[in-house]
């Protein structure tokens, strides 16, 4: 239905399925009039370009499958790069999670996994409950590096360092079995 006062078109279907294609520019944008788009029968948005999702002013952007069903980004088939956050002031990304696992680059593809930077006074902090930290405990041979392997660098590896009054260290190194151990 076409409002030719302003230029508006309004689009309604009470059956399951229907498409809006809008070729061309219009105002530089489409809006929704109402704030809730609905869709009993699923919803795709697909841009021709790129594809903008924001929020105006402070107001906050939420994308949730509004019950158990899984929240997928960048899931699809083709190679892509997946950009979480900025690096302007403050920005801050958190990642929570429930009693289920957090896992990053878990899947079976051989790849680098990096955390933490190298610039400037940037920090990395694993931290553990009474569950522990666990390096490399995944049964698989290989080798674990602490420390700098290249450049002439000074560097400084404390392990169980704390000197609270009445606190233990326990440090083990090498094999209960077998093998050699090099300090």
């Amino acid at each position: 239905v076409a409002d030719t006062i302003s230029n508006r078109i309004a689009v309604g279907k009470t059956t399951a399925n229907y498409t809006l294609d809008v070729e061309g520019t219009i105002n530089s944008s489409v809006s929704v009039i109402t704030p809730l788009l609905t869709s009993s029968a699923g919803l795709t948005v697909t841009g021709g370009t790129t594809l903008t999702l924001q929020s105006t002013g402070t107001n906050a952007v939420s994308l949730d499958s509004g019950t158990t069903g899984a929240v997928n980004i960048g899931t699809g088939g083709s190679a892509k790069t997946i950009t979480v956050g900025n690096a302007t002031g403050a920005t801050s990304v958190v990642v929570n999670c429930g009693t289920g696992a957090c896992s990053f680059g878990a899947n079976a593809t051989a790849h680098p996994t990096t955390l933490g930077s190298v610039t400037g006074a940037a920090t990395t902090t694993l931290q553990g409950g009474t569950g522990g930290v666990n390096i490399g405990t995944g049964g698989i041979a290989n080798t674990i590096q602490i420390g700098n392997t290249t450049g002439a660098v000074s560097q400084t590896i404390n392990i169980g360092n704390n000197s609270t009054a009445s606190s233990t260290n326990n440090v083990n190194i090498g094999s209960s079995i077998a093998g050699t151990t090099a300090i």
